[in-house]
């Protein structure tokens, strides 16, 4: 994810730099399978160590973080890719 993302655009540039705005979408790496990683893919990872290990506090965490980042998701990340990527 790294690798096609990169740091500086995952902390923020889209806010600071107008050539990320104008850059186009990721698609290579994990990006091909889902246009959001972060949200689509990379949290089912404590998923997998929870049922893995079979702990039950593993499973509560994982519960926690899948509920959490998608309230992030919609409370504040949505709102801001709204506002930067908006069309026109």
């Amino acid at each position: 994810m790294i690798r096609y993302f990169t740091i500086p655009r995952a902390l923020g540039g889209d806010h600071f730099d107008d050539r990320y705005l104008n850059m186009p979408m990721v698609n290579q790496g994990a990006f091909r399978y889902a246009s959001n990683a972060m949200y689509g893919i990379v949290f089912l990872g404590m998923w997998g160590i929870a049922f893995l290990t079979d702990s039950w506090n593993a499973l509560v965490l994982a519960l926690f973080q899948h509920a959490y980042i998608w309230v992030h998701m919609y409370c504040t990340e949505g709102p801001d890719l709204a506002l930067l990527y908006k069309d026109g």
